[in-house]
């Protein structure tokens, strides 16, 4: 075996030892993820139907063929949670769709810092929760503010 290869066998047993095992996922994290993923998966179908809403020379293609009959459930579903009823105007629903996936897409900014501090927000609650608000420091304070911009103070795990 060669002196690089057996340096770099060598060099992931060791990260592999100095890492550990996987920590396993909190509740608060698993809350916020799931609600990303939620919102990640209404931005994709959004984005898959539109190109099929509309009739523009330019527009990206549908990545559905014509007359497919999982488009025909998709945009009847999509008629019914905007407007009640299964046959809508296509231009309209289009134009809403767009609205509906800016809307989504800004979700998702707030969404993934969620699910960044979801752990340090259970931490800092549970630091937190029992002192007198005299006895909180700047710090906690500061900490305290930025996990309920998040909507995590305290930790949402349903």
């Amino acid at each position: 075996m060669k002196p690089i290869a057996v340096s770099l066998i060598y060099s992931a047993a060791l990260m592999a030892q100095v890492a550990g095992p996987p920590k396993p996922e909190s509740a608060a994290h698993a809350f916020a993820r799931k609600k990303f993923e939620a919102v990640t998966s209404v931005h994709e179908l959004l984005a898959k139907v539109a190109p099929c809403l509309t009739t523009h020379p330019n527009a990206k293609p549908c990545r559905y063929g014509p007359n497919n009959p999982e488009l025909t459930v998709i945009i009847a579903e999509l008629c019914k949670s905007f407007y009640g009823s299964p046959t809508c105007d296509r231009q309209q629903l289009l134009i809403d769709v767009l609205k509906a996936d800016i809307e989504t897409l800004n979700q998702m900014q707030p969404l993934l810092a969620n699910i960044k501090h979801a752990d340090d927000c259970v931490r800092i609650y549970r630091t937190t929760i029992d002192k007198k608000v005299s006895e909180l420091t700047g710090r906690d304070t500061e900490d305290i503010q930025m996990c309920k911009s998040g909507e995590q103070y305290p930790p949402q795990t349903k």
